[in-house]
């Protein structure tokens, strides 16, 4: 029971409302920032830039155009741009190349069960098997055979 006062919503209207929400169009705002401005025009400004126009002249047609921007934003904001699409490339690059999920087969028993670890993987050597009896000349990181100590000065 809904306790008195508390308003409620049904279901049905709720979905309801969800599919509308749903069903509407990308809004674009009528008025962005300067960053936002470089941001959407950043593939026209590096194309520019590779034919030779330098950030003086892009930043004269953004204040023609009636946007004052100085030489140094622009160069910031569009480096940031850069760096913004260069992730965004990143990481669909390693999705595309991540390796493709097999189903499970949980009915297919592997023919012969994998080997105990150690036996998988032996141990590696460490400083005392280096230095042991059986290979007295040999220290790690190579720096050949130790020092004699003369005792007849």
């Amino acid at each position: 029971m809904a306790a008195k006062g508390k308003r409620t919503v049904s279901r049905k209207a709720l979905d309801q409302i969800a599919e509308n929400l749903a069903k509407l169009p990308e809004k674009k705002s009528s008025e962005l920032s300067y960053r936002e401005a470089v941001f959407e025009q950043s593939e026209t400004l590096l194309a520019a830039l590779k034919r030779g126009y330098s950030y003086e002249d892009l930043a004269a047609v953004f204040s023609n155009g009636g946007i004052k921007i100085s030489t140094s934003t622009l160069k910031r904001y569009l480096r940031e741009a850069r760096k913004n699409t260069a992730s965004q490339n990143k990481t669909t690059a390693t999705e595309r190349h991540l390796p493709k999920q097999t189903p499970a087969q949980p009915d297919i028993e592997p023919a012969e069960k994998p080997a105990d670890t150690a036996e998988r993987f032996p141990k590696k050597f460490g400083k005392s098997r280096l230095q042991s009896e059986e290979n007295p000349d040999r220290y790690p990181s190579n720096y050949g055979r130790p020092l004699e100590m003369k005792t007849d000065l």
